[in-house]
């Protein structure tokens, strides 16, 4: 019984050391683009096999049994993805990092839903905060692994507001970007818009798409020999205007370029992508809070 106790309280330890030291390079990674990456995967990869290998050692059923649900949902959990992205050789350690979070996530909930009254807070709260990182660096991966570019520009004044890809993108002095959905423009049949220098006629009523290639050979007669007339009714086509703004978190913008222009201005060249699975990286980041809140609660409800 005391081996069995040392040999807990063994692996407790290591646990606690490798997740400390992965929570410091995952931080590293995420928020300071440092390239952590060589030593990012591998930490990880240790601490959510520990973890999710602890329920096993402690599972009555004996290891093999215990940890065969865990497996293989982590085995469809990682096909089902596959279907979603490709991953390329280089992607290959964060495609192992999901086979292990999804492990460890499926091992701690058992163990979470099957957990006995006499358990500590201390213990309850580590399940926990290993649920709530399981859920943040399976969205922090994903959303990596899914992103894709909505737009570029190489022309972004401070305070303006234009067009990038599917959005509207607007920068501040500071550097802040705020994001808006796109509300097209409805065009009636016989408007005349100039697009690239060149005029056209619309064939019926439409609303404009995210590019007017995308509505030139269905939507838009061309004027070969524009007249006087055509030329003073004719608007510029734009694909729409700023509407509401849209969910900053899902979307990141990388700065290429800055250019300084007329009276100290600056012009930013920009490439903007969406992440669209990142809502689970703040959902990791909830649970992982409440989690240490649990603790700290019950630890100083115990003292009293």
């Amino acid at each position: 019984m005391g081996s069995e106790l040392k040999t807990r309280k063994f692996w407790k330890s290591i646990l606690a050391v490798l997740l400390f030291f992965g929570f410091i390079l995952f931080i590293l990674d995420s928020t300071l683009n440092y390239n952590t990456s060589i030593y990012f995967a591998p930490v990880l990869v240790l601490v959510f096999l520990i973890s999710g290998s602890y329920f096993c050692l402690e599972n009555e059923k004996g290891f093999m049994r215990s940890i065969l649900l865990p497996v293989l949902v982590s085995i469809a959990t990682l096909l089902g993805i596959t279907a979603y992205v490709t991953f390329q050789p280089s992607e290959y350690p964060s495609a192992v990092l999901l086979f292990t979070v999804v492990f460890s996530f499926i091992s701690n909930f058992i163990l979470f839903l099957r957990e006995e009254p006499n358990v500590s807070a201390l213990e309850t709260g580590i399940k926990k905060f290993i649920i709530g990182a399981s859920v943040l660096v399976f969205g922090y991966v994903i959303s990596g692994l899914s992103n894709y570019e909505v737009g570029k520009t190489t022309s972004l004044l401070e305070n303006e507001t234009v067009k990038v890809g599917t959005f509207f993108v607007n920068v501040n002095p500071d550097g802040e970007f705020t994001y808006y959905h796109r509300i097209a423009l409805r065009y009636e049949k016989g408007d005349i818009v100039e697009f690239s220098s060149k005029y056209y006629k619309a064939l019926i009523d439409h609303e404009s798409s995210i590019e007017f290639a995308y509505d030139v050979e269905e939507l838009w007669n061309p004027i070969p020999f524009p007249k006087q007339k055509h030329r003073e009714a004719a608007k510029v086509w734009s694909s729409g205007i700023a509407g509401q703004e849209a969910a900053y978190y899902l979307l990141e913008t990388k700065i290429t370029k800055i250019t300084e222009v007329y009276g100290g201005q600056k012009s930013y060249n920009i490439e903007t992508s969406k992440h669209p699975w990142r809502g689970l990286e703040w959902a990791g980041w909830f649970i992982m809070i409440i989690s240490a809140i649990f603790v700290v609660v019950k630890f100083w409800t115990n003292r009293k």
